[in-house]
């Protein structure tokens, strides 16, 4: 499973996100130009028994598209791959990271909804589909997006640290808050304790902004 994460650090605090669907594999083949501009050509045609590993083929040559930055050609074969194989998740993912990269949110939306549609349990998707959301600034639809990966997988710490950034845009500073403190149970960074620390000083909280102080000097 191809799991965002994309962590990155949110502008104006020690806030993260995570990215999507950063990449574990080790594959370090590079597509020349020369090659990529070919690639539309080399469209498998799935005939017979050996559908599966011919789609299986046309999703590494798109991903390698993808590195090589060919991005139409890239876009190309994942369409040729669901046009054979319309519930191919592989493909709406791989498309979803494309059009995040071209700064195309919507097409990337629509992408994830896809795969959604197709497994409401892949909470990768549900986080994507998060910080895709965060992206566009609809952060009550990221929190949404994030709340729901965090209910099929409740041990990824990240996943709070972005809920507490969607709804703290949202202005659920409470909400935020809640998030936080889980966060922290599971992965007690001092990060994760400034940035609820700055939450309880909006809320106004001067007994839990004290505490976590406290919990702060602990760490160090």
């Amino acid at each position: 499973m191809l799991e965002i994460l994309f962590f990155i650090l949110i502008s104006g605090g020690f806030f993260y996100l995570i990215r999507l669907n950063k990449e574990k594999d080790k594959d370090k083949i590079v597509v020349k130009e020369s090659e990529a501009e070919k690639a539309p050509d080399q469209f498998n045609t799935y005939q017979g028994n050996d559908k599966e590993d011919e789609i299986k083929e046309n999703l590494k040559k798109a991903e390698r598209l993808l590195k090589a930055g060919a991005n139409k050609n890239c876009e190309k074969v994942f369409l040729q791959v669901l046009k054979n194989d319309p519930k191919n998740k592989e493909a709406y993912k791989g498309l979803a990271k494309l059009y995040l990269n071209e700064g195309n949110p919507k097409e990337a939306v629509l992408s994830l909804e896809k795969i959604i549609a197709l497994d409401e349990k892949d909470d990768a998707a549900w986080n994507n589909l998060g910080f895709v959301y965060s992206e566009m600034g609809k952060f009550s639809k990221s929190a949404y997006a994030y709340e729901r990966a965090i209910e099929i997988d409740k041990t990824i710490p990240h996943r709070y640290i972005n809920l507490a950034i969607s709804l703290t845009k949202a202005n659920d500073l409470e909400g935020a808050a809640k998030a936080l403190e889980k966060a922290i149970k599971m992965n007690p960074e001092k990060e994760t304790y400034e940035f609820l620390l700055n939450i309880y000083k909006k809320m106004g909280d001067l007994d839990k902004t004290e505490k976590i102080q406290k919990e702060i000097l602990e760490l160090k």
